[in-house]
């Protein structure tokens, strides 16, 4: 053997400074080999080896807890950061059952944008294999942020009335409670969502859904030995076209048109509908959702999105319920600091497009860049629609609180802009909330040897679903997607936050209106005085002036 230094306790020591690079690199959650890399790559002639890595790394999370048990420097770490924390024993004990909290910042943040909530529990991020409960909403700007976090040891009914319960202890007041909130098939949350949020809407995710049918068929055609991949294609096209459906009738045929396809499989069909589609059509399917403000969220893909953040910031799921606070905590400042950038992308720069457009000179600077986006997609719909109510449908007025095509092609027609009283807080409410938006501060912060396990017993990955199961068993042949091309994004213009002062337009009788309401006139319509003019006024406002008598019963009766 080579006689080299390496190994001495003495020689491989961590000088002063190296031993401040590993408690700053562990406390931002750098992996022991790559801090050896660091300090190697700082220093070539450094021996010091892993061993001393990992000591150096323990003694440090030693003298941070201190005597403290795990719960009593999780409390201590709430408290220290301001988090807002709600604990629940077991009975008249001491010992904790559920523990919930939320960012000081996230808590503001919701009490501003309450609209959505998305829910969902994942699992292996603790030793403990406790659940996690995430309650996740949408920002106007279409950004993703944690409104809580409940640790759990069952998901039950009575877990969950907690978790939410407590959730809804968050806002300020009633009015501002979600009026929709999405979960996948999970019965105890569905009922719990409607015992604590009794006037929200529920909806149901429709991947989750659509996933578990898929499954379902997949089952029944490897007992029949059909071509699978065929099959798979008519299904996605046939369920698309139910959920798709814009209308009770429209949804009527397209369950017709499915039976019919698939009438050679009768139990297929009969799972379909008495599972999924009776009990929770109104949940999923648009004829029902479009009618709520959603804002564009009916699956749960936010949340799972935020569970994949967070396991990357745990890195494996043998911590203790300190390690995942620590994660959350250093992922919620980078989420909050990216929605801090959105509000001041919409409040400080415009697309060309918009800067000097009439129909959004009060809008710009104002509402979000995603919603003028939304806006101006209705404004090329309503070139095919124009006033047409029935055609336009008026969807995203429901959906989005926006004006609609048909709005927008009056708009037009008269040459006036979209007011900001005619959009709804959920989009233009980015404005009050980066007002009250402070600085973001972020606050970053042995056991005996066992044997190697195996390395899929530390991983964060989630147990495989049912249909998960089945599309390994029963691979699609043809799983690749073409990525649909994205048109160029123009460039913006920064500019100040003072909208564009729109010329006066002369109406006509506009001097013997208020002064006051000169600003909310559109435009004045002179009916004819017959004795018949609020039947007149009532068709001209459904643009049926013509058919006027046709509104006499209505109004009569």
């Amino acid at each position: 053997m080579s006689k080299t230094i390496e190994g001495h306790l003495l020689v491989g020591r961590l000088k002063p400074e190296e031993k401040e690079c590993v408690r700053e690199l562990t406390r931002n959650l750098v992996a022991p080999k790559n801090i050896m890399t660091m300090l190697k790559g700082r220093n070539p002639d450094s021996k010091t080896n892993m061993k001393q890595i990992y000591n150096a790394r323990q003694r440090f999370k030693t003298d941070v807890r201190g005597e403290l048990s795990e719960l009593q420097h999780l409390l201590k770490c709430c408290e220290t950061n301001k988090y807002f924390h709600k604990c629940r024993t077991i009975g008249d004990s001491t010992t904790i059952q559920d523990i919930f909290w939320a960012h000081p910042e996230s808590i503001k943040l919701f009490n501003t944008f309450p609209t959505v909530l998305m829910m969902d529990s994942t699992y292996k991020t603790n030793k403990y294999k406790m659940p996690l409960f995430e309650i996740v909403s949408v920002t106007s700007t279409e950004e993703s942020y944690n409104v809580g976090f409940a640790y759990i040891p069952n998901e039950k009914e009575d877990n969950f009335v907690w978790a939410l319960e407590t959730c809804k202890s968050l806002l300020i007041t009633k009015e501002t409670f979600p009026k929709v909130i999405v979960t996948d098939r999970d019965k105890s949350l569905m009922n719990v969502v409607a015992k604590v949020f009794p006037n929200s809407t529920a909806l149901v995710c429709r991947v989750h859904v659509y996933k578990n049918v898929k499954a379902k068929l997949k089952a029944l055609c490897n007992a029949k030995e059909q071509k699978i991949d065929q099959l798979l294609k008519t299904l996605k096209l046939q369920w698309n076209s139910i959920i798709d459906s814009t209308s009770e009738e429209s949804y009527t045929t397209a369950v017709v048109e499915f039976r019919k396809v698939f009438e050679n499989f009768p139990n297929f069909v009969k799972y379909v509908e008495t599972t999924v589609l009776d009990p929770v059509k109104e949940k999923f399917v648009s004829a029902w959702t479009n009618s709520v403000m959603h804002i564009g969220n009916t699956t749960t893909n936010r949340v799972e999105s935020q569970h994949g953040a967070l396991k990357q910031y745990l890195t494996n799921c043998k911590g203790d319920l300190v390690k995942g606070w620590e994660a959350m905590n250093q992922m919620i400042p980078n989420q909050l600091t990216k929605i801090k950038t959105s509000f001041g992308q919409s409040t400080t720069a415009v697309e060309h497009y918009f800067k000097n457009h009439f129909l959004y000179n009060k809008l710009v600077y104002n509402i979000s860049r995603q919603a003028l986006h939304f806006i101006r997609g209705e404004e090329i719909r309503s070139r095919d629609c124009g006033r047409n109510r029935k055609k336009c449908g008026c969807v995203i007025k429901k959906t989005y609180g926006l004006p609609c095509a048909c709005l927008i092609a009056l708009k037009i027609e008269k040459k006036l802009p979209i007011r900001l009283d005619e959009i709804d807080d959920v989009v233009d409410g980015e404005v009050d909330c980066l007002q009250e938006f402070n600085v973001i501060q972020v606050d970053t912060k042995g056991a005996k040897k066992r044997g190697k396990s195996a390395e899929c017993n530390s991983s964060t990955t989630r147990s495989p679903s049912y249909w998960e199961y089945m599309d390994e068993r029963f691979p699609d042949s043809q799983a690749s997607q073409s990525k649909s091309s994205k048109p160029k994004r123009k460039t913006a213009q920064i500019g100040n936050l003072s909208p564009n002062v729109l010329t006066c337009r002369s109406i006509k009788y506009m001097e013997y209106m208020p002064l006051f309401m000169h600003s909310y006139i559109e435009d004045i319509i002179d009916v004819k005085g017959d004795g018949h003019c609020g039947f007149r006024v009532a068709a001209e406002c459904f643009n049926t002036s013509i058919k006027y008598m046709e509104y006499m019963p209505l109004f009569m009766h």
